[in-house]
């Protein structure tokens, strides 16, 4: 009976004790925004249009990608790998391509930290008869310090004119 009664006593008591011993901070500090958990680059994408028709003509769709640091400050010179790639992220010319029928296009931000590039779509030809439509997906790929990589993603639905 005494052992219970001095697991009950004892237990308790030694809970307590590393629970106040263990915290000993009296404030929480504010973060360093330029540390390396405050530091962030942002960068956003968009497709205008995002949706193409394939017909006798190809369509165009202007890719922009904007690039800022995390307090919105606009990061010029910047270099942006941008990449074609179907569903399965395989690269491709056959959904569409940039200028020069590239499917693989480096560009660099400028003063207001974007860059913006001409998406070429597929011809009617280009598309399966038997889909209605099918996506694209291009991939912006920002590369910072090493081997950071930032990316960002944005689909085109591709519709097969008749």
């Amino acid at each position: 009976m005494k052992t219970k009664i001095r697991y009950l006593i004892i237990f308790p008591l030694g809970f307590l004790l590393i629970c106040l011993s263990s915290c000993q901070r009296e404030k929480l500090e504010e973060l360093d925004p330029f540390g390396p958990a405050g530091f962030a680059i942002l960068m956003e994408m968009t497709a205008n249009p995002n949706v193409l028709l394939g017909g006798n003509t190809r369509q165009t769709s202007i890719v922009t990608t904007t690039v800022t640091a995390y307090d919105g400050e606009p990061l010029a010179n910047r270099s942006v790998v941008f990449e074609v790639k179907d569903w399965l992220g395989n690269r491709t010319t056959d959904l569409g391509y940039f200028d020069g029928y590239k499917e693989v296009v480096t560009a660099v931000t400028n003063s207001n930290g974007v860059v913006s590039l001409l998406f070429y779509g597929p011809l009617k030809e280009d598309l399966p008869s038997g889909d209605y439509h099918k996506h694209v997906y291009i991939w912006a790929n920002l590369v910072h310090h090493g081997r950071e990589i930032i990316t960002e993603v944005i689909e085109i639905t591709l519709i097969r004119g008749d």
